[in-house]
């Protein structure tokens, strides 16, 4: 009886003073309950057990709490550490010399894609392919040409595919 009393108290008590959590400390309040809940239905249990011990269940209610804020806010470091690094500068070639760049990396000059990658996407069609134009005897894309341009080339993978 005496625990329903005092959730009620606490519930009025709420409502009635409406206390604000300072902005800092918000991230850590919805982790602390869920640790708090933890921690009244492990006593709970221990009750129901016939081995409750009010020393324990304080010392697990705040280690609870405090190691789940702890958590908390290395999560929140860790985020932050990662939020504020500077993009690496791997490249030390100048933005107007894209040729070079260091091998398999990336360059923040640059279209950001390794070399070896781009080279393989302008072989493909990719994007720097287009912007070049088509290479000597290649159709445009959608001229269908005497190759008969990309829908084909699709249509003879599905076909083999199928096969």
């Amino acid at each position: 009886m005496i625990p329903a009393i005092g959730l009620l108290v606490g519930v009025v008590a709420g409502l009635v003073l409406q206390p604000a959590v300072p902005i800092w400390l918000q991230p850590y309040l919805p982790i602390a309950v869920v640790a708090a809940l933890d921690a009244v239905f492990g006593g709970v249990r221990a009750l129901l057990d016939g081995i409750f011990d009010d020393k324990v269940f304080v010392v697990s209610f705040l280690s609870n709490v405090f190691v789940a804020a702890f958590i908390v806010y290395l999560g929140d470091q860790a985020r932050r550490r990662v939020a504020r690094r500077p993009a690496s500068s791997s490249c030390s070639a100048s933005a107007s010399s894209p040729t070079s760049r260091p091998s398999g990396g990336t360059c923040s000059g640059h279209d950001r894609r390794p070399a070896r990658a781009a080279r393989a996407a302008d072989r493909r069609g990719g994007a720097g392919a287009a912007a070049r134009g088509p290479a000597a005897g290649q159709p445009r894309h959608g001229d269908g040409g005497a190759a008969g341009g990309p829908a084909r080339v699709r249509d003879r993978r599905a076909g083999a595919a199928g096969r």
